[in-house]
């Protein structure tokens, strides 16, 4: 009776002889894929492990080396197969987390330029103040100000002038990176 007729009735004695007979063989084949010897040799146990869990197919009319062979080329397949997409899945989720990263560096600076807007805003004398409030933050022009205020549009204009350069310069001296914010934010 041959080994294979054996492997299929259950006989580890027969399966034991079959692993020591190929697996160098099959190790060589998954080495020659991987270039990784833990990665060969595990991938080599579950060759193994599919044989004996799959015992009652073997068919003792065909070359069990072909089926090594053929079972051995499917667990690299399949090894880098789930590689790529783990590694997929890594890259989407990193992407997913930059973005989110981004999006928080954005509103911790919108929650920071906001505070120091206000901070100058808060330094403005109240006529000043009431005047760019309602131009800028309620996006009124200068005439519907003039109107609301009972003064002149030049008035308006005039103040708002001496309020944008004194916020710019309160902004300057808290960095370049505030002003350019401001900036930003103001002409969009």
């Amino acid at each position: 009776m041959n080994i294979v007729n054996q492997i299929v009735r259950g006989n580890e004695e027969a399966f034991k002889e079959l692993y020591v007979k190929y697996k160098p063989t099959v190790c060589k084949f998954v080495y020659s894929f991987t270039n990784d010897s833990d990665l060969t040799d595990d991938i080599a146990q579950d060759v193994f492990i599919a044989v004996w869990l799959n015992r009652k197919n073997l068919d003792p009319n065909k070359s069990i080396l072909s089926y090594l062979m053929t079972i051995a080329r499917n667990k690299v397949f399949d090894y880098f197969k789930e590689t790529s997409r783990k590694k997929e899945m890594l890259e989407q989720n990193w992407l997913l987390l930059e973005k989110t990263r981004n999006e928080t560096e954005d509103v911790l600076n919108s929650l920071e330029l906001n505070r120091l807007v206000d901070a100058a805003i808060s330094q403005l004398s109240s006529r000043k103040r009431a005047i760019f409030e309602l131009s800028k933050l309620k996006g009124k022009t200068h005439a519907e100000v003039a109107y609301e205020l009972g003064i002149s549009q030049n008035t308006v204009k005039n103040h708002m002038v001496e309020s944008l350069k004194f916020i710019k310069e309160f902004l300057s001296d808290q960095g370049e990176v505030a002003f350019s914010l401001f900036v930003f934010l103001l002409f969009r």
